[in-house]
């Protein structure tokens, strides 16, 4: 792909300069393009002081937007939840010359404060909306985007990581009160209104049981494939070990900033109240 690349850059003195510097990389990520529409895409603009009793969207506007929102997609959205806390899917900024210890240690101290698709504020920061950008709706399902695995390690400097124990402590309460509240929990009722505010759709009570059976159905994946079969350290390895030729360790550093021991205590947490 390169190479064809280059051949057809050539003949333009004006594009055969960018796709050389693109190329000066050990590393391409080719990425799949989802054809469908984001979250906020899905009808107009919502007003953020509008209360949920209150029409901010004409029937039309209310009927474009429920059409997107099948038994399926709500499931596969429930799933993107299980899967943002597992990996820990919030937006961050760090310096591309920092080594793995020094982002290691960045992302120890960064308040936890902003969920980078759906907006959980028994994990992340109460303060933080999410971000609609992240989820494409395409003919059949909702596909989460731009996915950032931010493990937080156990132990900084030889002493125990706050961030750490803190995360782990917001996940076991969030899962508590998934086990008591079902469809009713805290977390399903955030999704409800980050859903209203961006589209003027109300997700009721029978939208928000289909998000709960995609959560729970993800979390018995989750304890089959990583914790039963552990699937995970084979899975780590294997995408380790895809890129031989590295320049300046710039795959290593990136693998090495994911915490295998991270996933598996949150994996672990996840599937402690549920019954799989």
């Amino acid at each position: 792909m390169r190479e064809a690349v280059a051949t057809v850059a050539v003949k333009s003195e004006s594009i055969a300069p960018v796709v050389r510097r693109a190329f000066d990389r050990p590393v391409m990520a080719i990425m799949q393009y989802i054809k469908g529409r984001t979250l906020d895409s899905l009808s107009k603009p919502a007003v953020l002081s509008a209360p949920l009793d209150r029409p901010i969207f004409s029937a039309a506007d209310r009927h474009v937007a429920e059409d997107y929102f099948t038994e399926r997609r709500l499931g596969q959205l429930g799933r993107l939840m299980v899967f943002d806390i597992l990996i820990n899917n919030r937006y961050t900024c760090y310096s591309r010359t920092q080594s793995t210890n020094d982002l290691k240690r960045l992302i120890s101290i960064v308040e936890l404060d902003c969920s980078d698709r759906i907006p959980n504020h028994g994990i992340w920061n109460v303060r933080n909306v999410g971000n609609p950008e992240n989820l494409m709706f395409d003919d059949s399902d909702v596909v989460g985007i731009d996915n950032r695995t931010m493990t937080i390690p156990a132990m900084i400097d030889d002493s125990p990581n706050e961030l750490y124990v803190d995360y782990l402590k917001r996940t076991r309460a969030v899962v508590d009160d998934i086990a008591a509240r079902a469809s009713k929990a805290d977390c399903f009722l955030q999704l409800q209104e980050f859903v209203r505010h961006h589209t003027g759709f109300l997700l009721h009570e029978n939208h928000l049981l289909h998000v709960y059976e995609g959560w729970q159905a993800a979390v018995a994946s989750v304890h089959q494939r990583l914790l039963q079969e552990d699937g995970l350290t084979p899975l780590y390895d294997k995408v380790k070990c895809t890129v031989t030729t590295d320049w300046e360790n710039v795959w290593q550093d990136m693998m090495g900033s994911i915490d295998v021991d991270f996933i598996r205590q949150v994996a672990g947490i996840l599937v402690a109240r549920a019954n799989v």
